[in-house]
């Protein structure tokens, strides 16, 4: 089980994922109905399923940091007219 684990972490996340959405545990997703054996394939989903989860977060945030924001000084006026938009808005 292990290996199917690692083998297939995309499909292992996505049972977290999945089960995570719905409130139910990854093993009941593929019918597994040992008790001991679900309860490892849970523990191995989850952690995979997070560890994915953090990476993909991980590589947002730090993209994200890369981006200039423009400053407050840098901004043009807006063009058209906004005071119209502002009367029928009231």
């Amino acid at each position: 089980m292990v290996n199917f684990l690692r083998e297939n972490k995309e499909t292992t996340a996505l049972l977290h994922t999945v089960g995570k959405a719905y409130g139910c545990r990854p093993s009941s997703l593929i019918g597994l109905s040992s008790p001991y054996v679900s309860l490892q394939f849970d523990i191995g989903a989850v952690v995979i399923g997070t560890n994915m989860e953090n990476e993909r977060e991980k590589k947002e945030r730090e993209k994200g940091a890369a981006k200039k924001y423009p400053k407050f000084s840098d901004l043009n006026e807006p063009k058209g007219n906004w005071g119209s938009l502002v009367k029928q808005m009231r």
